[in-house]
């Protein structure tokens, strides 16, 4: 079992570990306010001796602030991917409501019914087909969210509420699977206009957007924005499709207009920048090939 350690104890641990702490009271502050496991155990890895194992030592050299700049660069990096996934977020629910409510332009409670989906074929890593139940019951919980002001006037005024208004609080998940299962022609549709606009913007025609693509992308990004939401590590975030935020980067141009996505990769190489000088023990090269940056 674990022991308790008093926030003392805590930095005699650490100068143990071969930790070089400059200002105690500093250190101490910090630690008192950002929580030990937090800052050590989430960021210590990058700045391990590769000759410790167990127990494990810091490279000689390596200091508090070096980890505590890491941890603030973490945060920078998921402030500003944040932003650019909630953008991405608000585009699909836009698309998706606007393609499905063409399709069932006589019907506004068309996703409460099956019929108006798809039975997917099964593949590994996405739902199951008959799974298309949840994501309905997903729709009938959002409706009898009593908080949600939009959902709860479209009730009492129209006793129905459309799409385009119910997709708001859909979150980039939930989004992920309505998507999935709308059928093939809405996914095409979709695909399509993405496909289309990049090209548009960027002058050329080796953009291929293909709703499997989108399924891809969407089941994998909804991990790193729960990541951000939730205030995780995320500079060496992977998952089984996107291995690292530089090809999660690189996958998002596909879905963010031109302008966004150049003032997305601007803050993140200004961030990098700004960081480079508060690594001594590692290189920030280092830290950039774990994140794909």
């Amino acid at each position: 079992m674990k022991k308790f350690l008093t926030h003392n104890q805590q930095l005699k641990n650490l100068r143990h570990k071969n930790l070089v702490i400059k200002n105690s009271s500093k250190t101490k502050r910090i630690l008192e306010s950002e929580n030990y496991y937090t800052i050590i155990n989430g960021y210590r890895s990058i700045f391990q001796d590769p000759s410790s194992h167990r127990p494990f030592r810091f490279r000689n050299g390596t200091t508090f602030e070096e980890i505590h700049s890491l941890y603030e660069l973490d945060a920078e990096l998921r402030n500003i991917y944040m932003k650019y996934i909630l953008k991405i977020e608000k585009s699909f629910q836009s698309l998706v409501a606007y393609f499905f409510a063409k399709d069932n332009k006589n019907n506004n409670r068309a996703y409460l019914d099956f019929r108006n989906f798809r039975k997917p074929v099964l593949k590994k890593g996405f739902p199951r087909a008959n799974a298309i139940h949840k994501t309905i019951a997903m729709f009938s919980n959002k409706m009898a969210n009593e908080h949600d002001f939009a959902i709860q006037h479209h009730i009492t005024v129209h006793q129905e509420v459309p799409i385009w208004v119910l997709i708001n609080s859909l979150t980039l998940g939930e989004i992920a699977y309505v998507y999935y299962y709308l059928k093939d022609h809405l996914r095409l549709e979709i695909a399509k206009y993405y496909k289309n606009h990049r090209n548009k913007e960027y002058s050329t025609h080796v953009y291929s957007i293909r709703p499997d693509d989108i399924d891809n992308f969407l089941f994998s990004a909804k991990h790193f924005r729960n990541a951000c939401a939730h205030n995780e590590r995320f500079f060496c975030k992977s998952t089984g499709r996107i291995q690292n935020i530089g090809i999660l980067k690189n996958q998002m141009k596909l879905y963010l207009p031109k302008k966004d996505f150049q003032t997305f990769e601007r803050q993140i190489n200004r961030t990098i920048v700004d960081y480079t000088n508060k690594f001594v023990s590692i290189p920030i090269n280092q830290i950039k090939r774990q994140a794909g940056i």
